[in-house]
């Protein structure tokens, strides 16, 4: 009896380990995943908030709909949340189950990948766009071989071919400018870009700006001068490392970092932190050798301020927005954006804004206001205090006779489609399922985005929904997206070829 329990001893231990083993083997084969492939799904009606889900970190509560069990409803935006994975891939594909209860104001859903936890800079994608899907029933698609959306109002081409031919040369059918008659969305095309009859002008920018910022200057010279004065304000403790990129005609040409060399906190209120902070220069002259159109990046955190900007050229226009503070140098900006919006973070910043003689009355900190305006032509936003964030679809110029359009007008939720002639997208139409249920694919480009404790880092993005006194007093307020599932499928290479890469 002895010798057979041994043996029942000894076979147990041996299933055991082998047991062990296969759970080993089965954690490292997902781990490294080595067919370079990896899929997760995650079910909300059955598990919203799960620290042992794949899917994780979803921010902030006010913004979602803790009440319903069954789905993540989100009733304002941004919505934050992670998703984690093994290891690194090159590819990742969101397929999302939803429910479309928004109203007419915000016709855009987006998904967002983190691109850069510097600058909180978000790589957006479609998940629906209601004006494209709506409103273009009458108008007609170009077919081409590249699963791109082309549309056009008039039956003026047959094919891509034509289409883009024309478009290169800048000269479309009942087209005078392709600024105004064309639009773009998820979609990058940039022009070639010339100024006619432009002399280079010095022209010298003393007015404070915070975090990053993005701007278009054009030079008509060669061997250019272009020179930045940054100011770090250590309001926060960390390391404020400034990134730099500068891109000549839509190609990356140079990406220059200042390393910050200090990890503390003065807790010194901004104007103090201003006087006692420490400048640092930085000559971009050697990368602007050529006359040409360059965009130029600054990624920084909001600890930065941009203290002077010297140029041998005065044009110059900022890319969406600008964030003016300290003295208030500049009063006027100058767009052709038809809305603006406006936010501050301070009490002190309360005031009025005039948007083409319009008035904007900012009230309340941490709320975006906006004001619309159809006018077509070059309208002047004044404003009376600093510290206050300005935001438009398009270009913001410091002078308005400095002022111009290096780039096509991206479509938003303000702009009316039907003044336009022409329509390019990256855009795939939904899925019409059962029960008011609609499917959407989004697919990201994962090569050069870090993880962040094995997790990638994303957004629901949905402007203009956003928690107003309207929703928190009304219990039965009905405007929200309703996800029920997303599946998650992950590529890349295989292990086998990543050790060919090693050899």
């Amino acid at each position: 009896m002895k010798k057979i329990d041994t043996l029942f001893e000894k076979r147990l231990r041996i299933s055991l380990f082998i047991l062990f083993l296969g759970l080993i083997f089965a954690y490292f084969f997902i781990l490294i995943s080595p067919n370079g492939m990896f899929s997760i799904s995650h079910d909300f009606s059955k598990n919203i908030f799960s620290a042992k889900s794949f899917v994780s970190d979803i921010r902030p509560g006010e913004r979602i709909d803790f009440e319903n069990k069954n789905s993540l409803i989100i009733k304002a935006e941004p919505v934050y949340f992670s998703i984690y994975s093994p290891r690194n891939f090159d590819k990742m594909e969101v397929l999302i189950r939803y429910k479309n209860k928004l109203s007419s104001l915000t016709p855009i859903i987006e998904l967002g990948l983190l691109k850069d936890d510097i600058s909180n800079i978000y790589d957006l994608k479609p998940i629906e766009n209601s004006i494209i899907e709506k409103n273009m029933e009458n108008w007609y698609k170009i077919p081409n071989d590249d699963n791109l959306l082309i549309l056009q109002r008039e039956n003026n081409y047959n094919n891509d071919k034509e289409f883009f031919n024309d478009l290169y040369k800048n000269n479309l059918v009942a087209c005078n400018d392709i600024n105004d008659c064309l639009l773009l969305y998820n979609y990058n095309y940039q022009p070639s870009f010339q100024l006619n009859h432009f002399l280079d002008q010095e022209t010298i920018i003393e007015q404070n700006f915070r975090g990053s910022h993005r701007f278009f200057v054009y030079f008509a010279n060669k061997d250019n001068e272009f020179e930045i004065e940054f100011k770090d304000i250590n309001l926060d403790s960390g390391f404020d490392n400034i990134e730099i990129r500068i891109y000549k005609e839509n190609e990356l040409i140079k990406k220059e970092v200042l390393i910050d060399d200090s990890d503390y906190s003065l807790n010194l209120k901004f104007d103090e932190a201003l006087k006692q902070s420490d400048n640092k220069k930085i000559s971009l002259s050697d990368y602007l050798k050529e006359s040409s159109l360059y965009k130029i990046e600054i990624i920084s955190t909001n600890d930065i301020v941009i203290d002077k900007i010297k140029s041998s050229s005065n044009r110059i226009v900022f890319i969406n927005s600008v964030w003016p503070v300290s003295d208030l140098i500049n009063n006027n900006y100058y767009t052709k954006s038809q809305v603006l919006n406006a936010k501050t973070y301070q009490a002190d910043s309360f005031s009025t804004i005039k948007f083409n003689n319009s008035d904007l009355a900012l009230d309340k900190s941490y709320t975006n206001f906006y004001i619309e305006s159809k006018d077509n032509d070059l309208k002047n936003i004044e404003i009376n205090k600093s510290d206050i964030m300005i935001s438009v679809n398009g270009y913001i110029s410091l002078d308005k006779d400095f002022f111009f359009s290096p780039q096509i007008n991206s479509l938003d939720r303000f702009i009316d489609i039907n003044d336009k002639s022409y329509l390019i997208a990256d855009y795939d139409y939904i899925n019409i399922l059962e029960n008011e249920y609609k499917e959407a694919k989004v697919q990201f480009d994962l090569k050069g985005v870090k993880r962040n404790m094995g997790k990638y880092n994303l957004v629901f993005s949905i402007p203009g929904l956003e928690l107003n006194e309207e929703m928190i007093k009304d219990d039965n307020y009905n405007k929200y997206l309703e996800i029920e599932t997303m599946e998650i499928k992950f590529t890349g290479k295989s292990v086998i070829q990543k050790i060919k890469e090693m050899l």
